[in-house]
């Protein structure tokens, strides 16, 4: 989340015998971006705000039934790999935001 940007990434690890997806250093990993629950949406944005953050990478894991699991969020967490890997363009979305006057 990026202002009032959201760019959700789905990560899905192509061998589901393994549970954690950082094994073979993500190699094995699909990347897809994807929509979130209009909900859940508005809920992201009241956390980003209550911590008075502009910007926050929040990880989810939603289970096979489709229920979300909220895990963490990060006020510095890392996301240029996601540039690189699919084409998102958080980085631009943070340049655009520190360039707005506020």
């Amino acid at each position: 989340m990026i202002d009032n940007n959201l760019v959700a990434v789905s990560m899905v690890n192509l061998h589901s015998n393994k549970i954690d997806i950082r094994y073979n250093n993500m190699k094995d990993v699909q990347y897809r971006l994807i929509n979130i629950p209009n909900k859940l949406k508005v809920l992201i944005n009241r956390l980003i705000k209550s911590y008075r953050l502009r910007f926050a990478a929040i990880d989810f894991v939603v289970d096979k039934r489709g229920k979300w699991y909220f895990l963490e969020i990060n006020p510095n967490g890392q996301w240029a790999w996601l540039d690189i890997e699919i084409g998102t363009d958080i980085g631009g979305l943070i340049l655009s935001s520190l360039t707005l006057s506020r």
